[in-house]
C-alpha cells in the first residue's frame, strides 16, 4: 500500500477464499491518501495504475540460452476502485486493452461509473516456457504489455 500512495492510511481490509483452491485467494484493503493523484494545472493524473507488479526482467535479455520459466501456471488479477472526488470529473480514460499470445494473456478494463472508476488488471500465464527459438517474439510482446501497463487516467477540476 506505501508502495502505491507513500502517506496512505489503512482504513479497512479482508482476505477471502483462503481456505480452499477453487478460488484465487484474495486481498481487499481500503485506504486513504493525501497527495495520490500528480497536479499539472487543472489536471490530476492517477498515474499508479499498474497494480499486479509484473517482473520486467523476463523481457531483459536480448537472447537466451536456456528456455525462460515462468515457474509455473498462474494468474495475477487485480482490481481497484478510485472514488473521486465531486470537484473532479473524467477528462481522459485509456481504452480497454486486450493482448492475447500463446505464452500469455493480458487485459486493462477502465469502467466509468457515477464518482467512481473501477479499474481491472489480470495477467495470466498460457505456456509455462518459452522456448529459446520463441524468445525474441515472446519478448516483443512482453515489452508491449510493460509499455501498455504505463497508462494514466487524467482527471480535470470542474
Amino acid at each position: 500500500m506505501r508502495q502505491l500512495a507513500p502517506f496512505s492510511r489503512l482504513l479497512n481490509f479482508r482476505y477471502f477464499n483462503a481456505k480452499g483452491f477453487d478460488q484465487p485467494v484474495g486481498l481487499a484493503y481500503e485506504f486513504k491518501a493525501r497527495d495520490f493523484l500528480v497536479a499539472v494545472k487543472n489536471l490530476r493524473i492517477i498515474d499508479k495504475i499498474n497494480q499486479i507488479n509484473m517482473d520486467s526482467s523476463f523481457a531483459a535479455k536480448d537472447k537466451r540460452r536456456y528456455p525462460l520459466d515462468f515457474g509455473g501456471y498462474y494468474s495475477k488479477r487485480a482490481e481497484s476502485i478510485y472514488n473521486l472526488p465531486s470537484n473532479l470529473r473524467i477528462k481522459y480514460l485509456p481504452q480497454d486493452i486486450h493482448l492475447d499470445n500463446p505464452w500469455f494473456h493480458f487485459s486493462m478494463n477502465f469502467q466509468p461509473q457515477k464518482g467512481k472508476i473501477i479499474f481491472k488488471e489480470k495477467f495470466s500465464v498460457k505456456k509455462r516456457f518459452v522456448p529459446v527459438p520463441e524468445y525474441k517474439q515472446f519478448k516483443e510482446a512482453f515489452e508491449q504489455m510493460l509499455y501498455l501497463m504505463r497508462k494514466e487516467i487524467i482527471l480535470q477540476k470542474r
